[in-house]
């Protein structure tokens, strides 16, 4: 079986690949956001603050839920 030859993603605040772990077996992705600081992926901006910068802050997208949507 050979893989998909996509490219990998990058997050664009850091230049390097986008954080990934599984929770509760489900993936979830993060990226640093606009302070440019990758924090573990362990707290999400606010939806409608997403574009400043926020101290120990990532833009995090758990599967199956839909990405920067206001709850």
């Amino acid at each position: 079986m050979t893989a998909a030859k996509l490219p990998m993603p990058v997050d664009l605040a850091t230049s390097k690949a986008p954080g990934y772990r599984l929770d509760n077996g489900n993936p979830v992705i993060w990226f640093a956001g606009v302070d440019g600081k990758n924090d573990g992926g362990k707290k999400a901006y606010e939806t409608p603050n997403r574009v400043n910068p926020a101290e120990g802050k990532d833009l995090i997208f758990p599967y199956g839920e839909i990405p920067l949507s206001i709850k």
